[in-house]
């Protein structure tokens, strides 16, 4: 006796259901909480590192300093 694709014996392309689902879900859980880490560490790295260069500038070029200093508000956003 053989089963057909739509006879309802085969489990369906991206069922969810069963343990891998659930490791897959916390998998995907732990990856979003990871991903948002990075970013937010990733942020706060740019804004010092622009804070920085921008006092590096604020004798030579203020107009640069200035211009670095106020694209630090921009950075995370998007």
């Amino acid at each position: 006796m053989s089963a057909s694709l739509t006879s309802g014996t085969y489990p369906r392309a991206g069922a969810s259901h069963g343990p891998l689902a659930a490791v897959s879900s916390s998998f995907a859980r732990w990856g979003g909480v990871l991903w948002r880490g990075l970013t937010a560490l990733g942020a706060s790295r740019a804004r010092a590192h622009l804070l920085s260069v921008a006092a590096q500038y604020e004798h030579t070029n203020p107009s640069l300093a200035r211009q670095l200093r106020d694209s630090v508000g921009e950075i995370g956003r998007g």
